[in-house]
């Protein structure tokens, strides 16, 4: 009997020996499996990073240029507002100039 179970401890460690050889094998093949996964999913990481900063990159841009057209739209309207407000006021001076001369003639009339 004790040789039976001398033959059974040596297979035992013979099939334990296996196990941990046929494990250390599959981790290894799991490990860099998931090395790679890894460096996969960092590669992509990266990309979305970049797309992001090249995003934000167009969307400043756009700004910029929105920026610079509403203020040139801006310096055409000041433009044309302080023309058309230099008009109304010699329109308003040449009327008010026209009044106060009737009005000095009115002054004289009834004066007379």
């Amino acid at each position: 009997m004790a040789e039976k179970n001398k033959g059974g401890a040596g297979k035992f460690f013979l099939g334990a020996a296996i196990g941990a050889l046929a494990g250390a094998i599959a981790g290894k093949f799991v490990s860099k499996k998931c090395r790679e996964n890894k460096d996969e999913i960092e590669d992509r990481f990266d990309d979305i990073e970049d797309n992001i900063e090249d995003f934000k990159d167009d969307i400043e841009a756009k700004i910029e240029d929105r920026k610079d057209e509403t203020k040139k739209s801006v310096e055409k309207v000041e433009k044309k507002i302080g023309s058309d407000i230099k008009e109304v006021k010699e329109k308003a001076d040449a009327v008010a100039k026209t009044v106060k001369k009737k009005t000095k003639a009115v002054k004289k009339a009834i004066e007379k």
